[in-house]
């Protein structure tokens, strides 16, 4: 006796729970494979699950959509979820997977919504803030001390304040 295998698999999936019987007329009719949200149809319409990270994917390579407050990634050759930190480097609250709103603390917000490193524009600089865009160092990494703005440790600098960081004696 001839059966086909593809109506042999899903009579065996309905009576393991692993497909419903709405995915069944699916199936049959126009060979779309149904799965619950966090799996995905293999090659042999089998549904897995997808990476713990994911809400929904499309396959085993990744994901297609996050959960809230998650973002979509690469890593390597597969697109999976994860924090905003761990996405934007610096980022405490994300617009988007690669826009910020609110910087960590030691990092500010720059105009394309990215967040960089206070030291990126002040050697030294510890805590930083911004306004309007523009960023201020508050606080320097020991030994420096903050004058006029910058990050210092040389007792030279104290009576030059005034001086930009590139003048130099020319002596």
């Amino acid at each position: 006796m001839h059966y086909n295998s593809a109506v042999f698999n899903t009579f065996i999936y309905i009576m393991l729970g692993k497909i419903s019987k709405l995915c069944v007329v699916l199936l049959l009719l126009v060979s779309i494979q149904c799965c619950d949200q966090g799996e995905y149809a293999d090659s042999n319409r089998v549904c897995q699950q997808c990476d713990i990270s994911c809400n929904t994917c499309r396959s085993g390579d990744g994901c297609a959509t996050c959960y809230d407050q998650m973002y979509l990634v690469a890593r390597g050759n597969r697109v999976l979820c994860d924090v905003c930190y761990n996405v934007n480097k610096g980022c405490d609250v994300c617009l988007t997977n690669n826009k910020c709103s609110n910087c960590t603390t030691g990092f500010y917000l720059r105009q394309d919504n990215t967040c960089a490193r206070c030291n990126s524009l002040v050697s030294n600089c510890l805590l930083c803030k911004t306004d309007n865009f523009t960023m201020y160092c508050v606080s320097c990494s020991a030994p420096f001390k903050l004058i006029d703005g910058r990050c210092t440790n040389d007792a030279n600098n104290l009576n030059t304040q005034s001086s930009s960081p590139n003048d130099q004696d020319k002596s």
